[in-house]
């Protein structure tokens, strides 16, 4: 079974053995759906044995069967064209924790949207793998808003003698609030006025602008683990990278791959993807993600 584009002209190339271009080969196109007739008329010889014709189906969903007959040595040979819609790009839109859509996986890898019949489990590989790498980068992707209902891992921190925070979840979009309080009530009389820190977004890193001596001497008394300082917060990309996306799509397809085996997946072609580089690949790249905390 061969995969081809809806309303594209399409050149059917048929061997035919010891076949030779004085032959009279003849050809029959009809629809699976009906058995109507679709189209009929002469092969054109190529090359060594190598016959064509051409035809564009204008049919969604519909499989054409080729028919072709070499009346000079008596020979037939037949084919078969399922259509599907010319893929397009879409916005990748994924749902929650999602890194990819099944929509997109199946455009970066020339799969037709037509063939559903593993959707369920595509999607399955997705969330799944979406998932395994939010737990190895301890981040998470989505824009997310972090207030004082989040996780206290993603609000609670320490100053570190360069009087930098560094969150856990980044990039920043915006900062709603950097309290820092010893009593840890988070009060608005402990609150840092905006003006006092800057941030750089890309890296999670909020930087005070002057020495804040009270809250160090203050700050060196307490254990390494003390969260004295609350940063109420709203991280995340909109939208996700390309790099992370491809890693995710890199791993679904390895899971894929083994889950049904080697398998046509377009226009004929055999699968040459290897799971296991499939897996460096996109790991190199989910390395790159990982959060300053994802070690602890």
């Amino acid at each position: 079974m061969e995969y081809i584009n809806l309303n594209v002209l399409f050149n059917c190339v048929i061997p035919i053995p010891s076949s030779s271009s004085g032959d009279t080969v003849t050809y029959v196109i009809y629809k699976a759906s009906d058995g109507s007739t679709f189209q009929s008329g002469s092969m054109t010889f190529v090359a060594d044995e190598i016959w064509k014709c051409s035809f564009t189906p204008v049919d969604a969903s519909e499989t054409y069967i080729l028919k072709v007959n070499d009346t000079t040595i008596e020979s037939k040979r037949e084919n078969f064209y399922q259509t599907f819609s010319a893929i397009t790009p879409s916005v990748i839109t994924p749902s929650g924790d999602d890194l990819t859509t099944i929509a997109s996986f199946k455009n970066d890898f020339g799969i037709p949207l037509d063939m559903v019949k593993n959707d369920t489990m595509i999607q399955m590989l997705i969330t799944a793998n979406s998932l395994m790498i939010k737990k190895l980068t301890g981040r998470t992707f989505a824009q997310t808003v972090y207030d004082i209902n989040a996780s206290t891992n993603d609000i609670l921190y320490d100053v570190n003698r360069d009087q930098e925070i560094l969150l856990r979840q980044y990039p920043i979009i915006s900062v709603a609030s950097v309290n820092i309080d010893w009593d840890m009530t988070w009060g608005s009389e402990t609150l840092i006025d905006p003006s006092n820190y800057v941030i750089n977004p890309d890296i999670g890193m909020i930087r005070l602008k002057y020495p804040y001596t009270y809250f160090y001497e203050q700050f060196f008394r307490f254990s390494p683990q003390a969260k004295v300082i609350q940063v109420l917060y709203t991280s995340g990309y909109n939208p996700l990278p390309n790099d992370l996306i491809s890693a995710c799509e890199k791993l679904v397809m390895a899971d894929y791959l083994e889950g049904i085996g080697s398998v046509n997946v377009a226009a004929s072609n055999e699968v040459i993807y290897k799971p296991d580089k499939l897996r460096k690949t996109a790991m190199q790249v989910v390395d790159s993600y990982k959060s300053w905390f994802s070690g602890e």
